[in-house]
């Protein structure tokens, strides 16, 4: 019962904290405002849960990390290898894909990012299309797999030239 009202308050909260973005003007002015990320499938220890949820990952895969390719695991907990669409977070996709550097220690991808303008809710709010750039890196060793566990998100507003930092859950499994 303990577990099952921590979880529904630290919900509850993430909800009413918002949407987890950083602002920050195109003009570099102001310090950026911070909102409490969402709970996210990595954020287990934080609820009281205990331990972290299984990663997906299919057999092709598998075998491609397994001959040492680097992967990385969306939101959702599934593991893939230079997908052509992530889910980062709760509000942000990332479609279209391209990347440069995968495998290396640093892997920087640009995509259109679908993103959920939370204003004046994320229940009420409209799908955003902005432009966006991921860098992964910190290649970690999990096993005997690879992956990227450190990743940072710039998202650009094409019609106002607005940048945001959203909060982002990618991880490497371990």
């Amino acid at each position: 019962m303990t577990r099952r009202l921590l979880l529904g308050v630290a919900l509850a909260a993430a909800l009413v904290c918002g949407c987890g973005r950083e602002e920050e003007e195109a003009t570099g002015g102001g310090a950026p405002a911070v909102a409490s990320p969402s709970p996210t499938p990595y954020s287990t220890e934080v609820h009281g849960l205990g331990t972290r949820p299984r990663v997906r990952v299919s057999p092709s895969v598998a075998r491609r990390l397994d001959a040492g390719s680097v992967g990385i695991v969306d939101f959702a907990a599934q593991a893939s290898i230079a997908p052509g669409a992530l889910w980062v977070n709760q509000e942000q996709k990332l479609d279209d894909l391209r990347w440069t550097g995968w495998g290396t220690r640093q892997a920087t991808g640009r995509a259109r990012v679908r993103s959920l303008d939370c204003d004046p809710t994320c229940a009420r709010g409209r799908i955003e299309l902005l432009d966006g750039t991921l860098e992964l890196s910190d290649v970690r060793v999990c096993g005997s797999r690879r992956y990227y566990s450190r990743a940072r998100l710039v998202t650009t507003d094409p019609g106002t030239g607005r940048r945001s930092r959203p909060a982002t859950y990618l991880r490497a499994p371990c």
